[in-house]
C-alpha cells in the first residue's frame, strides 16, 4: 500500500508502506516543520503503537502545572523522523522510485527463483538455510573463543568492575 508525504497541498514523496501502522508515521512525517504550535493538541491521534519506541514518551509527554498532559511538538517530530529513518532502513517503509530505499520486493533479480544456484554461487553461499545458520554459528564461536583467550593478556584492555557489575 502506498501513501503521500505533502506539505500544504504539495506532494513530497510518496511511500510504500509494508504495514499500515506505519501510515500514521509518513503522514505525521510530512507534519514536521508547522512552528505555529509549541504542542499538538490533546486530541490528536499521535501515539503509534508500536512505531515509536516507548522510552520516547517521557521526552515527548510533558505534564502541565494543572496536572494535564501536552504532547511537546519538537520532540515528537524528531521521534517520528527518527522512526522513519529506522523504518526506511529496515525497509518497512520504502520510496516509491528510490534506488537505495525501494520496495524490498524489487530488491532481488526478476529471474531469481529460476537461477538461485547461481546467485548463491556468486555470494558463496550455500543454498541449504541449516549449513549456512551452521557455518555463522561456528565462525562467530571461533571469534569469540579467539577473543577469550586474548582478552586478559590484552594490556591495552582493562576490565573494571562498576556499580556490582
Amino acid at each position: 500500500m502506498t501513501t503521500t508525504a505533502s506539505v500544504g497541498d504539495k506532494v513530497v514523496c510518496q511511500f510504500g508502506v509494508a504495514e499500515s501502522r506505519y501510515e500514521l508515521c509518513v503522514k505525521r512525517s510530512s507534519a514536521v516543520g508547522n512552528r505555529h504550535a509549541k504542542a499538538y493538541a490533546p486530541l490528536e491521534e499521535l501515539f503509534i503503537d508500536g512505531v515509536l519506541k516507548n522510552d520516547w514518551k517521557d521526552l515527548i509527554v510533558e505534564i502541565e502545572s494543572d496536572g494535564r498532559e501536552r504532547i511537546n511538538r519538537v520532540n515528537y517530530e524528531i521521534s517520528v523522523l527518527q522512526a522513519l529513518r529506522d523504518r526506511l532502513r529496515s525497509k518497512e517503509i520504502w520510496v516509491v522510485g528510490a534506488k537505495r530505499y525501494c520496495n524490498p520486493e524489487e530488491d532481488l533479480p526478476q529471474d531469481f527463483d529460476i537461477h538461485r544456484e547461481i546467485y548463491y554461487q556468486a555470494i558463496g553461499q550455500p543454498l541449504e538455510a541449516v549449513k549456512f545458520i551452521t557455518t555463522l554459528q561456528q565462525e562467530m564461536t571461533d571469534a569469540l573463543t579467539m577473543l577469550d583467550k586474548g582478552m586478559p593478556k590484552n594490556t591495552r584492555v582493562k576490565i573494571q568492575e562498576k556499580n556490582n557489575g
